[in-house]
């Protein structure tokens, strides 16, 4: 791993560290759901209900049922990703006594609602690997779940990856010029693309107009829907969040407002409550 790698983990572990100081426990649930969507379970959706009278169960978000990967299996990366099992994501930025409240959400999560099969949890602590694996025994012998835990380390590691990096800009607030560089194995991103990226790094001033619209939702969608271009998907976000500020004409803002909600919605994977 070169420093820059190593380097990059640890930006992102003290930037996961802080989180409970501004009670980000919001954002930190969307980054989990949009790391856990893209490398665990694609069918996964938020769950629903006040969290602060536990309308929510101990979820964060659970699986949807789908039959995909048996019925169409290879077909696409969601079917490559889908889980045919009842999946749960918890997580949380406390950092003491994180064993005990995974202990606490596990027998909440188990203890009513649908049957659960399988729990990720996911911590902006790290869980040395003892304390892992007994939590991992007893939620199997306690409640009969597949606990898997996903500490800063494991965060870390993955949030520092190209595809996923994005994440850590929109919800850790890192600056995407920290993003690392393109693997060779990435998918080639169209000149027309790069020209319009360099065009509007350029420039000075928000888009306005309706033209300016037009020009930024082709590549705005096209890092919503590729997986090469994901990465700067924030930034094409922050583009036109500055052009609804700036939108001459509610029509252009109306539009503004689409785009963005479309790409939030399908790029980042976040579920507007």
């Amino acid at each position: 791993m070169s420093d820059d790698a190593v380097q990059l983990e640890r930006r992102i572990r003290f930037a996961l560290s802080i989180l409970g100081e501004s009670n980000s426990h919001h954002e930190f649930e969307a980054l989990c759901l949009g790391l856990a969507r893209r490398r665990i379970t694609s069918n996964l959706f938020p769950a629903t209900g006040p969290v602060s009278s536990g309308g929510d169960q101990g979820r964060d978000a659970e699986s949807h049922w789908t039959n995909i990967p048996r019925e169409l299996p290879g077909t696409s990366l969601f079917a490559a990703r889908a889980s045919i099992q009842r999946v749960v994501m918890a997580c949380t930025i406390q950092i003491t006594d994180v064993p005990g409240k995974i202990r606490r959400d596990l027998a909440s999560i188990c203890g009513q609602g649908t049957p659960v099969d399988r729990v990720i949890y996911f911590t902006v602590t790290a869980v040395p690997a003892r304390k892992r694996h007994n939590l991992i025994d007893g939620a199997a012998r306690t409640h009969q779940v597949e606990l898997e835990i996903w500490d800063a380390a494991a965060l870390a590691l993955h949030l520092a990856d190209y595809d996923l990096f994005y994440l850590a800009v929109q919800y850790l607030r890192l600056p995407s010029d920290l993003a690392p560089p393109r693997p060779e194995s990435a998918g080639e991103l169209p000149d027309w693309y790069v020209e319009a990226r360099q065009r509007w790094l350029a420039s000075d001033e928000p888009g306005r107009t309706l033209g300016d619209l037009v020009d930024l939702r082709g590549p705005l969608r096209h890092a919503t829907f590729h997986d090469e271009a994901r990465a700067d998907l924030p930034e094409w976000l922050g583009y036109a969040r500055a052009l609804l500020d700036a939108a001459a004409g509610e029509h252009t803002a109306l539009r503004a407002r689409y785009e963005i909600v479309v790409a939030t919605l399908r790029g980042l994977g976040v579920v507007f409550k």
